[in-house]
């Protein structure tokens, strides 16, 4: 059980049956989350993201998620 006394949790998204629980309860428990997330199925990668505040992920899956080739183009 998610401890109402936490400020952070750290998630992998290597723990694709976890990853979302915990995500979610945290989200409701009103605190921030940060997902590590490296690769894995697109459409579970964009579920996790948008349920965390923060992510961690290399410029290699944030192209293969967006299609950019650069952090410029993506970010305009």
């Amino acid at each position: 059980m998610l401890s109402r006394r936490a400020k952070l949790v750290l998630v992998d998204g290597y723990e694709p049956d976890a990853a979302p629980t915990v995500l979610e309860m945290v989200r409701e428990a009103g605190g921030r989350s940060i997902l590590d997330v490296e690769a894995g199925d697109p459409g579970a990668a964009w579920r996790l993201i948008e349920l965390a505040t923060d992510c961690i992920l290399p410029l290699s899956q944030a192209r293969a998620l967006t299609g950019e080739e650069t952090a410029e183009r993506g970010a305009a």
